[in-house]
């Protein structure tokens, strides 16, 4: 990311991906992470159809019943990426309604002793929204 070479980037997720996907299944917590990182670097590219497109299907298969849930933190860092997105795409009433999930979900895990990444969303979040 900081040397910016996105294409060399994007060439090796996807077949992090592929590889995944075909040895892990579709679904799988993994796949779906090389999916997000791809989507970033979509972001990155200001490719802003392809990463919305990308950080929506990787968000509907994370908080679907047989995924990890909306409250788990792979699942709020996608909807982060999802919400940065939006915001450059001037979605802001979709932006602040995520981010307000996102507020919600990292309050209720305040008391988790490995809450450093929500509390840092959940500070990410408020500033956002207020």
């Amino acid at each position: 990311r900081e040397q910016g070479d996105y294409v060399q980037a994007e060439k090796h997720l996807n077949r992090v991906r592929e590889v995944w996907e075909a040895t892990l299944g579709a679904t799988h917590p993994d796949t779906l992470f090389a999916q997000r990182n791809l989507a970033h670097v979509y972001h990155l590219q200001r490719r802003y159809s392809d990463s919305q497109k990308l950080f929506r299907h990787v968000y509907s298969m994370q908080k679907d019943d047989q995924g990890i849930g909306e409250g788990h933190m792979d699942t709020v860092e996608t909807m982060m990426g999802l919400a940065g997105v939006l915001q450059d795409l001037g979605e802001l009433p979709e932006t602040a309604a995520l981010l307000e999930k996102v507020l919600r979900v990292c309050k209720a895990h305040v008391s988790d002793p490995y809450a450093q990444r929500y509390h840092f969303w959940k500070q990410y979040a408020e500033h956002y929204l207020a």
